[in-house]
């Protein structure tokens, strides 16, 4: 019988307004510290996939660095990158011009309000 007893007493305290708040705070701060460690998985989750593009775009960047810089060590891709970057060139050469063909022009467009209703017309009967 005195086992019986001690239950309901401890269940009695248990089930008490002051012990129930107390859970329910400790619930709350329980909650509010996984949701941060959840929030902070995410941001390091997502701060992963950037630095991994980064990590690729550096890569990339580096390859064609190296590339640039074996092209340059060369006497051709040395006299390229100075044409290119300053636009000289040697003794002796000269610039060709090529022209094409004159093109027509389109008719003379009137300025106003009578070519604004004209455009307006060709659109709608759709001869432009």
């Amino acid at each position: 019988m005195r086992i019986f007893q001690q239950k309901r007493k401890f269940r009695r305290t248990l089930y008490s307004p002051l012990a129930l708040i107390f859970l329910f705070i400790i619930a709350l701060l329980s909650i509010h510290s996984a949701w941060t460690v959840y929030q902070k998985q995410v941001a390091s989750t997502g701060g992963l996939w950037e630095a991994q593009i980064e990590w690729e775009r550096l890569t990339q960047r580096q390859a064609e660095l190296e590339h640039d810089i074996s092209r340059i060590n060369s006497d051709r891709g040395l006299e390229e990158e100075i044409r290119e970057k300053f636009s000289v060139g040697k003794e002796g050469e000269r610039v060709a011009l090529i022209v094409g063909a004159a093109v027509p022009q389109e008719e003379n467009r009137s300025s106003g309000i009578g070519a604004l209703w004209q455009s307006v017309w060709r659109y709608i009967t759709g001869r432009r």
